[in-house]
């Protein structure tokens, strides 16, 4: 499964903004800039593992929303797709506090 950047970034956008957040406002909670969020939220750059599952925290949404739009699939569907697509550095990072 491939996920669309744009999409993601359109979801992140109208989060953003249904809780009446700045682009900077939103970087600060991320720890990364207002022109990174902007990037994100134009498909044009992607946020780290964390910072996705921030986002998620910070608007009470799931990461399958965030990721395909679609409330129906479960959860872990979604997460062990993110997770197949992320790098091995990336998986070690995420998955370190399971173990």
């Amino acid at each position: 499964m491939e996920y669309n950047l744009l999409a993601i970034g359109k979801r992140i956008a109208d989060l953003r903004k249904l809780h009446g957040m700045t682009q900077d406002v939103l970087g600060e909670h991320l720890g990364i800039t207002g022109k990174q969020i902007a990037r994100v939220e134009y498909g044009t750059s992607s946020l780290t593992p964390k910072n996705y599952l921030k986002v998620s925290e910070l608007f009470s949404v799931s990461l399958d929303y965030l990721f395909t739009g679609n409330l129906e699939k479960p959860l872990n569907d979604c997460v062990t797709e993110f997770l197949k697509q992320a790098s091995a550095e990336k998986r070690r990072f995420l998955t370190k506090p399971l173990q």
